[in-house]
């Protein structure tokens, strides 16, 4: 009798990669099973003899793996099948056998037989495990890699000496080594050796990128392309990422107006395991927008061609505009179009598509837009519903929606925004307002259904990105507090505040829910810049020698917020000092102290000014008007006029005068000032204003030998224009009376002194009737002295260029006059021109400009005008 001993068992030992691979041999157990009962039949009916043996059946060839199958001669007795599993250069014979007749315990049967047979004992008794089905692995080793150690790849690879060699562990190591992305081609190659086979891992590996190049590249440079594609020096080639690089080259091309830019990619060898990555571009020729074509679906009253091109981004080459396509612009372009059309009355408009119709020389494109404009519509009703903390009358005085007007859906977002602002206001963040539309023919009534929730409370307020200033000094500016009642007005204002420190170059502002209730937790993100400002120079000239100077500030001296500057110069024969010390919060309170000293000498047209003195100052914010401040400041100086202009023939009497005057003059006063500040932005503003009235009173009660006062009002306001442009409107006008008026206190305008006029020499503009001329040729001699009324004014439209670099054009205008009764309005000198401004770190803000003076004695003409720190 045959022994079944590893018919039906699960081997021990057997190996994970094995497991998946048991079913056919569950099969085969089935099988056997089925061969037991047939031939139990006749021993359980009461047969005496010996039960004949089973036919021979033949059985499927056993798999590669199937688990400790006994290796041994074929079977001669029919009872079993030789199966071949096939191996490079061996091949390994094993028996499947047919399974013994079971009884109902299981063990087996054919004891009554023969005594010495016994069924196979469970596992786990002593019985040694049959021997491995394949050959084992003797040796593994790995071939073909440059960049990664062999120890790597056989470690991934997963199989070691020792095991079983079968084709379904190969599979599965060839699998993890193609998972870990290192390989394109992985072959395994078995070699027999005595007792087993040798394993070669063949790969070929990915190369990595050695360098990225570009080829036929001239109107983007190298270094912006390599910083839009991801491919980068020491990565892994990638055909994916490659593609990728390829196609943001195209799109930067585009973006350029290099429409039709070809990018194609390939790799050169750079040694083993490397290869440069080269994309090679055709740019082809830069196309611009030749024409706009719109295709109507019909005749549409309140929409016009001229008005459609317009509201679109793409545009043909004009004034100011470069007419260069860009596809990605088309996008836009469909949505400016969509809300033209629906602020004029089509409620359902919309465009089906912009198609690009390129000219067969490759320079140009016309675009076809073809447009579905639907039905007109005009306002009908317009009700307000579910509000109960906000009237309706307040509702409906933001409600720019206008009854029998065409339909606008700006006008709808706009009456939104002014909801939304009424409820902020009142501390409703978690709100909703929907507008719900009535068609009623070509009528639209629109009901606005509002669910206003619950009222939110600040809970907590937090500073974050502050690395120089003290959180004391940002939270004092803050108008919100923890605990209050959540005011939109109360957070725009301490956003504004913050900013206009000076300190910061964004100031953000986010919020989140607590989570418990309808209150939130604010947080204001800041971003800081470079606050301190340092300039050095160094001059010569004739009259004064070799003069150097140095200049220090900090508006944030060690993140309090104090201000402290200090100018240093020094020369053969001119030599200056000066130092100023400001704390806006004196112990945290909102009154200002400050104190300046100063040893100065100014270089003038007609003579050399000294200042030597001091002053101190105190102010405070006022209640009203609103974003004002109130200081007053004493001051007590010693003028010194000296190194005048030599004596000419007809030179004014007041120059004779100021000659033969004893210096230094004591001039003691007082300056009353009131500053109101509202703009958005402490440096390029677009909203809001600055206005200014500085009084000052000397001599009298105060002392001293001069005795006049001066008073000067100046106001800019920014209002924003379309785009990016942004209007300054600009009046000064100052005015000087006394006793004795000092004439080094007049008025003399022009240049970029703090009197500005462009296109103008410093100190150039002066009374008509005080300009000194040779009575022999007529050339002037001198424009002394100023006047007693002044007034300027101007214009700016200032737009960004690429941050921190901003544009302006200009216009100036502006005259001084001896008496009120001599103002002539009619008689401003004029100046146009434009200038830049940029922020240096360290350095401050600088600016240029160039100016052409309408209304010079000698002539028009231009100037130019060059400013380091506090610009105009």
């Amino acid at each position: 009798m045959t022994r079944f001993r590893y018919a039906c068992r699960r081997p021990e030992r057997t190996p994970a990669p094995h497991a998946a691979r048991l079913l056919p041999a569950a099969s085969l157990c089935a099988i056997t099973v089925m061969l037991a009962a047939l031939w139990l039949t006749p021993a359980v009916a009461g047969a005496t003899e010996e039960a004949p043996a089973a036919p021979a059946v033949a059985v499927p060839a056993i798999p590669d793996s199937l688990p400790h199958a006994a290796a041994s001669p074929a079977d001669t007795t029919g009872h079993g099948a030789t199966v071949t599993m096939p191996s490079a250069g061996s091949t390994v014979t094993g028996t499947a056998v047919a399974a013994p007749p079971v009884d109902s315990t299981g063990l087996g049967v054919g004891a009554a037989a023969r005594p010495d047979s016994a069924a196979a004992p469970p596992v786990g008794l002593g019985i040694p495990p049959p021997a491995p089905a394949g050959p084992i692995i003797k040796s593994i080793r790995a071939s073909g890699f440059a960049n990664v150690d062999s120890s790597v790849i056989v470690r991934t690879f997963g199989l070691h000496p020792g095991e079983p060699y079968t084709r379904g562990a190969v599979r599965e190591g060839v699998r993890r080594l193609f998972q870990s992305g290192l390989y394109t081609d992985v072959n395994v190659v078995d070699s027999p050796v005595d007792g087993g086979v040798a394993l070669n891992v063949i790969v070929a590996e990915r190369p990595r990128v050695h360098a990225v190049k570009f080829q036929g590249i001239h109107k983007i440079e190298e270094k912006t392309l390599k910083e839009k594609v991801t491919s980068v020096q020491g990565q892994l080639l990638d055909p994916g990422t490659t593609d990728l690089d390829a196609g943001k080259i195209k799109d930067a091309y585009a973006e350029e107006g290099y429409a039709h830019a070809e990018v194609t990619t390939r790799t050169d060898p750079a040694g083993p395991g490397a290869v440069d990555l080269v994309f090679t571009v055709n740019e082809g020729e830069k196309v611009k927008v030749r024409n706009i074509v719109i295709h109507q679906s019909k005749p549409s009253p309140g929409l016009y061609v001229k008005e459609l091109k317009g509201a679109m981004k793409s545009q043909p080459p004009a004034f100011l505009k470069s007419g260069v396509y860009k596809p990605s612009q088309l996008e836009t372009d469909m949505t400016q179009l969509r809300l033209h059309m629906r602020s004029r009355g089509y409620k359902d408009a919309d465009v089906d598509s912009i198609h690009p119709d390129f000219s067969k020389d490759g320079k140009g494109v016309d675009l076809h837009v073809y447009l579905h404009e639907g039905e007109r519509y005009r306002f009908g009703n317009v009700t307000w519903s579910g509000n109960v903390s906000v009237p309706t009358a307040a509702l409906d005085l933001v409600t720019v929606i206008i009854r029998s007007a065409p339909y606008s859906e700006p006008q709808i977002h706009k009456t939104l925004e002014g909801a939304y602002t009424l409820y902020q206001e009142q501390g409703y963040l978690y709100l909703s307002i929907d507008p719900k539309f009535t068609e009623r023919g070509s009528i639209v009534d629109v009901e606005f259904v509002i669910q206003e929730g619950y009222r939110s409370r600040v809970a907590d307020l937090q500073i974050v990105g502050n690395t120089r200033t003290k959180e004391n000094v940002i939270r004092r500016e803050a108008s919100v507090r923890p605990g209050d009642t959540f005011r939109r007005s109360s957070l725009v204002r301490t956003q504004r505040d913050i900013f206009a420190l000076g300190f910061f170059q964004d100031v953000t502002v986010d919020y989140e829910p607590t989570g418990d209730s309808a209150d939130i937790k604010l947080t204001l993100k800041v971003q800081e810049k470079q606050t301190g400002t340092a300039s050095a120079g160094a001059g010569f000239a004739s009259s004064t020698g070799l003069t150097g100077f140095v200049e220090l500030g900090h508006n944030n001296l060690f993140g309090n917020g104090q201000s402290i500057n200090l100018h240093l110069e020094r020369g053969g024969k001119r030599s200056s000092f000066e130092l100023s010390f400001t704390d806006p919060w004196f112990r945290d309170t909102p009154l200002t102290l400050g104190f300046s000293l100063f040893n100065t000498q100014r270089e003038y047209d007609v003579y050399d000014r000294r200042d030597v003195g001091g002053g101190v100052r105190v102010g405070r914010p006022v209640s009203w008007p609103d974003y004002t401040r109130a200081l007053i400041s004493y001051d007590l100086r010693n003028v010194t006029l000296s190194d005048f202009v030599a004596p000419t023939l007809g030179e004014s009497s007041n120059l004779t005068s100021l000659r033969q005057t004893d210096w230094p003059r004591l001039v003691s006063s007082i300056t009353l000032s009131f500053i109101r500040t509202s703009t958005d932005n402490p440096f390029y503003a677009s909203r809001g204003s600055r206005m200014s009235w500085v009084q000052t009173f000397a001599g009298g009660p105060l002392g001293g030998v001069e005795q006049f006062y001066k008073g000067v009002v100046d106001v800019k306001s920014y209002s924003r224009l379309t785009g990016p442009f942004v209007l300054m409107v600009r009046g000064r006008t100052g005015f000087l009376g006394g006793e004795s008026v000092p004439e080094y206190e007049r008025f003399r305008l022009g240049g970029t002194t703090s009197d500005y006029i462009r296109g103008y020499p410093d100190y150039y503009i002066v009374p008509r009737a005080n300009i000194t001329k040779s009575p022999v040729t007529g050339t002037v001699l001198e424009r002394y002295p100023g006047g007693r009324r002044m007034l300027i004014a101007g214009a700016e439209i200032q737009f960004p260029i690429a941050e921190p670099l901003h544009a302006l054009l200009f216009f100036d205008a502006g005259n001084t006059w001896n008496s009120t009764r001599d103002v002539d309005l009619g008689d401003l000198r004029r100046a146009v021109g434009f200038g830049f401004r940029f922020e240096v770190p360290a350095l401050g803000r600088i600016g240029f400009d160039l100016g052409y003076g309408l209304d010079r004695e000698e002539g028009a003409g231009w100037r130019t005008h060059f400013q380091l720190g506090n610009t105009l």
